[in-house]
């Protein structure tokens, strides 16, 4: 026997055993999919700054319409626990959270730097933090700024998905939110109604300033 084949039996034996011994894998998988998504599921799941921690940025989340942030160590735990559960949930936490963060620290989200670009794929739900630099006047009104503008067109690449909001937290043009908002629904509907296959994709802005991802 190769060592590769010994090491192959071995970790279906473990598969074996784990799927008689789990009370979780013991159940039907429709059951199980449903607690996956008790436990993984209906989060928004931040990027921000992480100086305080030593570094470029660090992973929070919460869930939805929640106040407090909390780190994220033992957001995949249940993903790691066994090879049949890891290939059951390993795209839950992408494919059913909300992901949130201002348009610097949401590129390498997208870029594939944060995570597999694979798992980005499935993001259905990205919420964008923005202010007054990020966008400018162009003939009297708000124009997205050419960086955001470029992240919106990036954003048309990824088939799961379904949802894009931008969440405002700045000076508000004229001192009219609604004014300001249809200028952004409208510059956002300009980048993804370009195809007629992205109609699909929802678009929002908000003033929820109580909903921010802190610096620290």
């Amino acid at each position: 026997m190769k060592p590769h084949e010994g090491k192959m039996n071995l970790q279906d034996a473990t598969s074996i055993r784990n799927q008689q011994e789990s009370r979780l894998l013991c159940l039907p998988a429709e059951i199980r999919l449903k607690i996956y998504g008790y436990a993984l599921g209906g989060l928004e799941i931040g990027i921000m700054s992480g100086r305080c921690w030593g570094k470029q940025f660090v992973i929070v989340a919460r869930p939805a319409n929640a106040s407090r942030w909390e780190m994220t160590e033992h957001l995949l735990a249940l993903t790691a626990s066994c090879r049949q559960i890891h290939a059951e949930t390993k795209l839950l936490p992408y494919s059913m959270n909300e992901f949130v963060g201002s348009r610097n620290y949401l590129k390498p989200l997208i870029t594939g730097g944060l995570f597999d670009s694979a798992l980005v794929l499935v993001v259905p739900k990205i919420r964008v933090l923005i202010g007054c630099c990020d966008v400018e006047e162009h003939s009297g009104a708000p124009r997205l700024e050419r960086p955001l503008a470029d992240m919106l067109l990036v954003f048309r690449g990824l088939p799961g998905l379904k949802r894009v909001t931008l969440d405002w937290d700045g000076q508000l043009w004229g001192n009219d939110w609604e004014y300001l908002r249809g200028c952004l629904l409208k510059e956002m509907k300009r980048a993804f109604d370009l195809e007629p296959r992205l109609d699909h994709i929802e678009v929002e802005a908000v003033n929820l300033r109580h909903c921010r991802v802190e610096e620290c």
